[in-house]
Formats: C-alpha cells, structure tokens, sequence
C-alpha cells in the first residue's frame, strides 16, 4: 500500500523535543521544539521537482515558498513569517546536513530525507545572528546501519507548457482599428508572439540511489540525471548529482561519518528582452519573410522574438561541490564529544554573444568566478537521565568563512584571488531541563557570534528561552534523540502541549558607506524581538491532530537606498510582523483498505512599518513612470503603512470625450507631483492557505495540494508598459488596456492595481503500487502540477509577480508558471 501519510508531516512533533535515552546521540539530530515543523520526504508534493524548495510549497503555516517564473532552474524566493527588513537579507537560513548557509540547490530532491523549518525561539538562538529570517534544516540521506543492500530507481518523463498568457488583440482585432494612414503596419502576418516564443518542452528526470552494509559500514548513495527545457524557447537545463555517505560503526565509543556532495549543471537563462518583445510585437507582422529570413523590427519597441532567442547565445554552467566529514566520541554515559568540518567549492561561467546584433551592436563577453568555504564546528554534549527528570547541554565552538578565488570580469580584467569575504566565529551554549514526569519543559540557548565582512568587525549576542508544559503526556520507552543529547520518551496516547518561547537577535549588516570623501566599511545594527506562543493537541485515538500558534516580530533596522557607486543611510526603522498559525489534520476515513486523510494550514500576517527616526519618509524608486523614464517612485516607507505600499496618482476615469482622469487631492485645480499623490494599496499578502489530501484505496492512491495568497494588491506594470506604447501610431494592443486617447495615461496610477489573490492547483498525483516478489516493489504514477489557477489578477502570473524585483511588480521579464504531465515508475529492490 502507498506509504503516504499527511499525519505524517507532524506526528514526530509534538511528543519529541531535546530528548532521548539510548547508546549515544542520533547522528546529526536536531529535534525540534512543539512550534516546529518536520516534513519527511513521503509528504513532499509530486511532479518533477527541480529544487527542493519546490517540494514544500502549502505545507508551513507561515512559510512563502515562491517561485518566480518558469524557467527550469528558476529560484525560489523563501519568507518565513513576513519580511521584516527594509532592504537587508530577507530569506531564511539554510542548513544542509548541519552546514549553515549552504546552498539548498546543491541537493538532489530525491536525495532528502526530511526538512525541518524551525520557528521556535531557542532553536532559532542555536543559529544566532543569522537566524532573524528564520532556519530550513535540509536532512540528506543517510542510510539504516545493519540493513540489508537496498536500492531505488526513480524515473519521471513529461511534458511542460505555459497555459497563461496576457490577453493580447488578435490579428484581424487590431487591422480594424488601424487608419487608412497606418496601413503601412499591416504586414499580412497573423502572429501571436506570446505562443511563437513557447514550445511544449519534453522533460526527464532519473534517480538511483543505494544503501547498504559492508563490513560494519554504512553506506548511502545517490545519482540524479535531470533534462528540463523549458516552455519558452531556447531556455533549458542539464544537471548531473550525486551523493555518497559512508558512515562507520556504531557500537563504538567513536562514530565517524564522511558525505559528499556535487553537481554539473549548464543552463540556458531565459531571456529577458524576447520576453518583453512578444508583448509589443504587431500581431499583423509574420514571423519569417517570404525568402525564409527573420522579419525584422516587428515589435513596437524593434526587434523579432523569435529571431533573438534564436541568435542570442548565452549560458551558464556550474560546477559545485562539498566534501563533510563528522565524528563523535562518547566520553562517557552522561559526555560526548563532537567535531565537524566541510569544505565547499564552486566555479561558474558565464558567456554571452550576441552574434545575430539583434538589439545592439555586437556583444561578446565571458565572465568565470570561483568561490570556496569552509566550516569547522566543535561540541562537548552532557545529558542525564532520571526517572521523572532530564537535563541536556551543549557548549560548543564553530568557525566559518567564504572565500572569492580567482576569476575574470565582464571586461576580461582578473578579479581579485583569495579574497576572505566573510569570517564568522561563534560560541553557543544551551540546556533544556524536564521535570514532572517529563512533563514541563524548559530549553534556552545562548550564542555569541563574532565576524569580519567586508573588513567591518562585528559581534552580537543572541538568546532564546522556550518552555513547553506536555499535559497527559506518559512517557515509556526511549527511541529517537535528541539535539543536546540522546533521549525522548516515545508518543503518548493523548497529549495537550502549551508552549511559549521568545529570543533576541542581534545582527549587524556591512555596507560600505562614504565617510569624509572615502569609501569606508560601516556595520549597521539590527535587533529583532520574537515571542511565539501556541498550543497543539491530539485526539485520544491519533485520528486528528491541531496548532495555533501566535508570533510577534518586531525589528529594529537600518533603511538606505541604493546607488550605482554607494548606498545611502536615509533613516532607521521598526517592522512588526504579527500573526496566527494554524494547521489541523485528521483522518476522515479510516478502514482496512480506505484511508482519507486532509491536512489544512493557515496563516495571517499582520505587517507594518512602526515607526521611523526621522520625521520624513523615504519613497522607493519603481521601475518606470509608464514613459520609459525612471523616477517615478511606486512605493512608501512611512511609519503607519505596511512595506510595499504603493503611492501613486489615484485613477477617476475616462470621460466621454477620452479624457483620462486623476482625483484631484488636495483640490488645487491642477495634477502635481507631490500635493495628488496618496497612498494606495501594498503588496504583502495577509493570509495564506494550504490544503492538502490523500485518498488511499486499496494500493490506489490519489493526492494533491491546493495552495495559495490573497489580501495584496500587485502592480500589473505589464499593462502599464504596454500603454506606454501611446508614443507610437499604434497604441494598446492589450484587451485589458483602455482603447480610448491616453495622452495623460501613461503614467504609475491605481488603474494599474490589481488584486493579487491566487489559488492554485499546485499538484495532484495518482499512483498505484504493485507487489513483487522478494518484497520488491513496482509504483506507477501520474501527475498534473500548476494546471489551473484562480485569480483576479490579469498580468502573467500573481505568484512571479511576488518573485519579480521589486516587490509585486510584474515586470515583464518574468515568464508564468508553466504547466506540467509527467509520468512516473519507481522501482524498489
């Protein structure tokens, strides 16, 4: 029978905190506290998944997983309780088995064992300074010591292609509104430039990992094949990874580990301008002329879609990997020892030509860097156990820096070699204590951080308290471990856990600022507050399980705009994220050979920029005024508003006569820059919902995920540029841009605005298992990933539109989320 369980995704969380009583620690255990998450890997959505990241969209209460486009190797844009800084560092923390900051691309998502996104306050003080967006543990692998030679094949095959497009006018739509004068514009052509660029992409993706034992050795492996063209044209991607974990006995008083990691990719970026010239493109202007050759200039804006995907070259390949090793020596019953260390290295390329001058003249460049990092951790671990108490500890040291090895510039000069870019040592210090049975339990952690970046020196000191108090809770036996130590009771029948936690991070972010005519490092001071509280239950018969959590963040941080040559301090700033979390999961169904299960997440966040120092406000530049120029500011950072507030001309209107109209604010009689200007809308979605279901019947099995955001309104500035085409004698091909004279349109107004609600269809699997001999195993599947979309947005896409720069602004350079079938086996011997 399929072994997917939506429960599964927190069961281990609300009985399992620092706690366990066996040999020594689980390797690499770091459980989490009752207001953490842990995603193992059988709950992760289906399809062909390229990050990992993709693979825990709608499943955290809290957490944005966004993607921005639909490029094959596009990024995923992570924020985990609101964003709370100005223009510093928003994503969260990444640690790849226990390496912080590692990239999580550098794993293949078949190679993940389980996630844990921590928002606890004493796990997040356990990272330190670099916690304040929160912390995603990535879990590879590993392997079962005194297993048997098992191995898996994973194969997917499908097809992806873009389902949404911006509704543009037709051919013979746009000859009827052409004047005997601009007949000149009637190529005879019947070309829709949005589909020209597109193709149905064919793409693969292959897997096989094994893990056995040898000779007291635990050994783990894994190699990826992944093709993956894209849904438009002549944008792809090629990868190759792998993994091995060779782990060594343990029944020893010292365990040792060794993994390594490393992947090959070469893409093929999309490009941005062929995006942009199917939007303005004459849909009465063919592809090819009569003798075969590209039309030229058959956009608004000069140039063929089609021909430049064609003659613009550009790739990128990459090379990186990393080589970890661990061990850990048990002193005695009650002491250990731990030491770590991993070594990452990295290359790029990155090579441009465009030999077909399609835009400009000729263009030919090369641009290759080097990067290498290194991490060194030391840990002395105490625990001891008592019938109705326990206490864990942990003190440890760690050291980390990044490196710029040698490499060359857009213009072939050398880059500089060897370059430290940043250090960082740090100390930590922690302890949790359970007493009454087990019952009550208290975890705080304590680290001091101090590091060089950008030769700016730099320390904080970061603390985090959390208690829990597990009511009917009656523990038993021990199994899994714990992060300070070794022992947790196993699941109770029935529990109520209250927790409440709050911490203090402190983090300093390093500009180079120009001080008495010089450039000169200067660090920046953030501090930011977190308290969580909350409560989770289970039923007395395990059928369903509950969370509600409550956050408060509050920051306190710097806001500089930035220059071409510096940035600039205009002022300092506190943002309050505030919120609720909830996820509730049961089992509708539960018979012999039915099984219905629904798990549903939420979330509402409540943002807000406090105060600032100064008494003015600062306008953040947008991308353009609707006229080409830059300028036209699009966003405010005022004390009151939430980020992202769009401040612009308020729209009326158009009259009869075509007269595009603005309110009036301050009732002068005119339209100015400053006096007619308000505050409009923001970008930064309130609420979030997730829901998630399983239907087994049998070895049938059918799931999916529905997940989306509402309450934020996104900038379609699509639609705005294409009504910038007014200065041609053609204007607005858009259906979902005013036909009427815009001789004063043209310009950043609410008419733009859009609500940003989204909820999409994010996969939905069909699988059936059949049962071989030898308990070999066959499963079949079939899945639909991000084929249907409801929205009340009309630009590309609302999801990209988060992922775009800036903030809610779909820029035009962002392809919508394609659609993609694809076809599954996985064979298990």
């Amino acid at each position: 029978m399929p072994n997917l369980s939506l429960l599964s995704i927190i069961t281990p969380l609300i009985f399992v905190g620092w706690t366990t009583i066996q040999a020594q620690p689980a390797l690499d255990s770091t459980q989490s506290m009752a207001s953490d998450h842990v995603l193992k890997r059988e709950s992760f959505n289906g399809g062909i998944q390229v990050n990992p990241l993709g693979q825990i969209q709608g499943h955290v209460p809290g957490l944005w997983v966004i993607g921005s486009g639909s490029e094959p190797n596009r990024q995923y844009d992570t924020y985990l309780r609101g964003i709370a800084s100005f223009n510093g560092d928003r994503q969260p923390l990444f640690v790849v088995d226990g390496v912080p900051g590692a990239d999580p691309a550098l794993v293949t998502p078949a190679d993940i064992a389980q996630l844990k996104i921590l928002t606890d306050p004493a796990s997040l003080a356990r990272y330190g300074a670099r916690s304040a967006n929160g912390v995603i543990e990535i879990e590879t692998k590993k392997g079962t010591p005194g297993s048997g030679f098992k191995a898996v094949y994973e194969g997917q095959g499908g097809v992806q292609y873009q389902t949404r497009r911006v509704d543009m006018l037709s051919a013979a739509e746009f000859r009827a509104r052409l004047t005997p004068a601009q007949q000149r514009f009637d190529g005879g052509g019947n070309t829709d430039w949005q589909r020209a660029i597109s193709r149905t992409a064919f793409q693969q993706n292959h897997y096989v990992g094994v893990s056995g034992q040898y000779n007291k050795l635990t050994i783990s492996g894994g190699l990826n094949y992944l093709n993956a063209p894209g849904a438009i044209r002549h944008n792809a991607l090629n990868r190759l990874s792998g993994r091995l974990t060779v782990s060594g006995p343990t029944d020893r008083a010292l365990f040792w580990q060794v993994s390594a990691l490393g992947r090959q990719e070469t893409q093929l970026p999309l490009d941005d301008m062929a995006l942009i010239l199917s939007l303005n493109g004459l849909p009465t202007v063919p592809v090819y002329q009569p003798d075969g050759s590209y039309t030229p200039n058959s956009s608004f804006d000069g140039g063929n879609p089609v021909a430049r995907l064609a003659q613009v070259d550009q790739s990128e390949t990459l090379r990186q990997g990393q080589l970890q090793a661990f061990a850990r020596h048990r002193l005695n019953d009650k002491l250990w020892a731990e030491g770590r260390f991993a070594h990452t290295r990295g290359a790029s390329r990155f090579a441009y030509n465009d030999f077909g001058y399609t835009i400009q003249g000729p263009q030919d460049y090369r641009i290759t860097e080097g990067t290498s990092g290194d991490f060194v951790e030391l840990n002395l671990r105490y625990a001891n156990a008592r019938p109705q108490t326990e206490t864990n500890a942990q003190l440890g040291v760690s050291m980390q820096q990044a490196a710029t090895l040698t490499g060359v510039d857009i213009t072939g000069q050398p880059q500089q070699s060897g370059r430290t870019t940043f250090r960082l040592w740090s100390v930590v210090a922690g302890g949790e204590w359970g007493g009454f049975n087990r019952q009550l339990w208290l975890r705080g952690t304590v680290r001091a951080d101090g590091s060089t970046r950008f030769l700016s020196n730099q320390w904080t000191v970061n603390p985090g308290l959390t208690a829990e108090w597990r009511l009917f809770s009656k523990p038993k036996a021990t199994t899994d471990a714990g992060e300070f130590a070794p022992p947790a009771p196993t699941p109770p029948t029935h529990v109520l856990t209250l927790f409440v936690g709050a911490n203090v991070v402190a983090n300093q972010q390093s500009i180079l600022l120009q001080t008495a005519g010089k450039l000169a490092p200067d660090a920046v001071p953030e501090t930011q507050r977190l308290l969580n509280a909350g409560i989770r239950m289970m039923s007395r018969s395990g059928r369903w399980q509950a969370q509600f959590a409550i956050f408060d963040r509050f920051t306190d941080n710097a806001y500089w705009i930035e220059s071409t040559v510096i940035p600039q301090i205009t002022n300092r700033g506190q943002i309050r994220n505030a919120g609720t979390e909830w996820r509730v999961s049961g089992k509708l169904v539960q018979m012999a050979k039915v099984r219905w299960e629904v798990d549903w997440i939420g979330s509402f966040l409540y943002n807000r920029i406090e105060s600032m120092s100064s008494a003015g406000y600062s306008v953040v530049n947008g991308p353009v005024d609707g006229r080409g120029l830059t300028g036209q500011n699009t966003y405010i950072v005022r004390a009151g508003v939430p980020l992202f507030t769009f401040y612009g001309y308020s729209f009326a209107g158009v009259s009869g006569q075509g007269k595009y109209s603005l309110i009036d604010q301050n009732r002068d009689g005119r339209i100015n820059l400053d006096g007619d200007r308000t505050i409009l809308a923001s970008a930064m979605p309130r609420w979030q919902l997730g829901i998630r279901s399983s239907l087994v019947v049998g070895r049938f099995q059918l799931s999916g995920l529905v997940d989306g955001l509402s309450g934020h309104t996104l900038l379609n500035a699509t639609q705005l540029n294409v009504a910038n085409l007014i200065r041609f004698p053609i204007n607005n091909i858009s259906r979902e841009t005013l036909q009427t004279g815009l001789n004063d349109a043209t310009i950043f107004t609410s008419q733009y605005l859009q609500s940003g609600r989204f909820l999409r269809l994010n996969f939905l699997t069909a699988s059936y298992e059949l049962a071989l001999p030898r308990n070999h195993s066959l499963t079949l599947s079939a899945t639909l990933q991000n084929l249907l979309l409801s929205t009340g947005y009309g630009g590309p896409d609302p999801e990209a539109a988060l992922g775009a720069t800036p903030f809610g602004h779909d820029n035009r350079i962002l392809a919508p989320n394609a659609a993609t079938g694809s076809l599954g086996v996985r064979f298990n011997w």
